[in-house]
């Protein structure tokens, strides 16, 4: 499966699984104004399960208003714990550090 962008993509790795977030084009565009869907694919022992959290928050995504979504993103020491917070839509554990990403409405403000 092709990556969601040029780039490279957004994804999880778990132990010896990874999981990304894919691209196709979607049956409602035409040239002048394509449109594409956005899905999941995972790799590895159990790739199934961080592809299906993936494609969960995609679809929680779009019904959520989309692009009209603003993200609020934290990063904590992974010796810390992070905080403990409501409205958590992706939480990675990462060997020297936890990001947190939460719908911007629901995050504090910072100064």
């Amino acid at each position: 499966m092709v990556p969601k962008g040029p780039w490279g993509s957004m994804g999880v790795v778990e132990g010896g699984t990874l999981a990304y977030l894919t691209t196709r084009q979607g049956p409602d565009g035409d040239a002048e104004m394509p449109s594409y869907e956005i899905g999941a694919c995972g790799y590895g022992p159990r790739g199934v399960e961080p592809a299906a959290r993936l494609d969960e928050r995609v679809r929680d995504w779009d019904r959520d208003g989309g692009q009209g979504v603003q993200l609020w993103i934290e990063a904590y020491p992974a010796d810390t714990g992070g905080p403990e917070v409501s409205g958590v839509l992706l939480e990675v554990d990462k060997r020297d550090s936890q990001v947190l990403v939460r719908v911007a409405e629901q995050a504090p403000a910072v100064v």
